[in-house]
């Protein structure tokens, strides 16, 4: 049975046997952002709180864009680059 017949794939289709691209993400979490600057997850709050990351609220849910993250530190990604 193949990857697709059997539901899974690694691509993320949800279970269904969707295919599809992998696509890079409109927002960290913040966590994840303060993974990429190398500092601990409450420091990245810390940061957050003090408005050197920038955030959008999504209802009560705290993300940064990855856009204006990678702006404002200067990182880029090989597959930015």
């Amino acid at each position: 049975m193949n990857e697709l017949a059997s539901g899974s794939n690694a691509q993320g289709g949800g279970g269904r046997g969707i295919a599809r691209p992998r696509q890079e993400k409109l927002c960290y979490t913040v966590p994840e952002a303060a993974e990429l600057l190398r500092v601990s997850r409450n420091q990245g709050y810390e940061l957050v709180h003090r408005g050197v990351i920038p955030v959008i609220m999504l209802g009560n849910r705290m993300r940064v864009p990855r856009v204006k993250f990678h702006e404002k530190f200067g990182y880029f990604p090989e597959s930015e680059a």
